[in-house]
């Protein structure tokens, strides 16, 4: 019998397969999302207001008279954020005043104002120059989008509700354990626009979902309290190409179409949207963490993960060896696309 040795560019797309698997099965729900307080796919523009976490926008970001990761350390930016960058733009980054209390800045051509824009101790990296890329917002938007697509195809969980639409404060219940699902049609959505909101949860290690239906929504301004604060809540606005927030939410919100504004007040949570206008304060104390695995499908099944590895299985067999590009630091995008 003739032992076959496997030659070693296969061996770099079978090492890169197994750990790209690995890594896609370990994602967050949110993707490149999680860690920031804030994500736009596109544009970001505010004033005279702060962020308590990360920043991240895939368009512009123009910020004056802001301070940004007020509430973070040095050591949780450079372990909870991609390159300890906490302020990341995909296009211009202009920085006229105020601070970046912690972390790096990123912009893929920059503006800052030296001085008046305070690093504080941070670096500032132009993408344009350097050849980085710190988020891949074009991936993200993809995976985002279809997210909230799919979790908008979720059934209500049958002993769930919002109460009290037409009085000044909706109740919304949570009685499972674990995932919950509460869908509201685009007349109902509309009831929500400056409403007292109560969030009850009388189940355990609970994640609310509510699904917003409607193009033009509105969220906050009178009032957001949560009964049982284990329980994790995230509105999915997944047809709205306008979302306008007010003040006191205490909920995280996926809207990756939308273009949302905001002024006064605090946002306690995780906001995605297509772009951001206002003056809103965001807050990381609520940034979300909850469990939409009964919702949405696994990143990359083990299904996928076999069939691949049975494929480079039939290639070794065959001898047909495909060259690897840089093959001593293959990426997943190379050998997966």
């Amino acid at each position: 019998m003739t032992i076959q040795k496997v030659p070693a560019t296969a061996r770099v797309v079978f090492l890169a397969v197994f750990f790209c698997v690995g890594n896609a099965l370990a994602n967050s729900v949110l993707y490149a999302a999680s860690p920031y307080n804030v994500f736009m796919l596109s544009d970001f523009t505010s004033s005279s207001s702060d962020t308590q976490g990360g920043i991240a926008a895939g368009g512009n970001i123009t910020i004056s008279s802001y301070s940004v990761a007020s509430n973070l350390s040095s050591s949780q930016a450079n372990s909870e954020f991609p390159s300890g960058d906490t302020l990341v733009s995909g296009g211009l980054l202009t920085a006229s005043s105020g601070t970046l209390v912690a972390g790096n800045a990123y912009g893929y051509t920059t503006n800052v104002t030296p001085y008046s824009f305070n690093l504080s101790g941070g670096t500032l990296t132009n993408g344009s120059s350097s050849g980085i890329q710190v988020v891949d917002f074009s991936q993200a938007a993809t995976q985002l989008k279809t997210l909230s697509t799919t979790l908008a195809a979720s059934p209500s969980t049958a002993v769930d509700s919002c109460t009290g639409l037409d009085t000044n404060t909706i109740t919304c219940t949570a009685s499972a354990n674990n995932l919950n699902t509460i869908n509201i049609s685009a007349s109902d959505a509309a009831k929500f626009a400056g409403k007292s909101i109560n969030i009850v949860s009388t189940g355990t290690n609970v994640t609310l979902l509510i699904n917003m239906a409607g193009t033009s929504d509105s969220l906050g301004g009178a009032g957001f309290t949560v009964f049982n604060n284990g329980v994790t809540v995230l509105f999915n606005y997944y047809q709205a190409t306008q979302l306008t927030l007010a003040s006191g939410i205490t909920a995280s919100v996926l809207a990756p179409l939308a273009a949302v504004s905001g002024s006064n007040g605090n946002f306690d949570g995780t906001l995605i949207g297509n772009s951001f206008s206002g003056n809103m304060e965001f807050h990381d104390s609520d940034l979300f963490s909850g469990n939409l695995s009964s919702a949405t499908p696994e990143p990359v099944s083990t299904a996928l993960a076999a069939a691949g590895l049975a494929a480079i299985w039939l290639l070794l067999r065959k001898r047909v060896g495909a060259r690897v590009r840089n093959s001593g630091s293959a990426s997943c995008r190379a050998v997966t696309r």
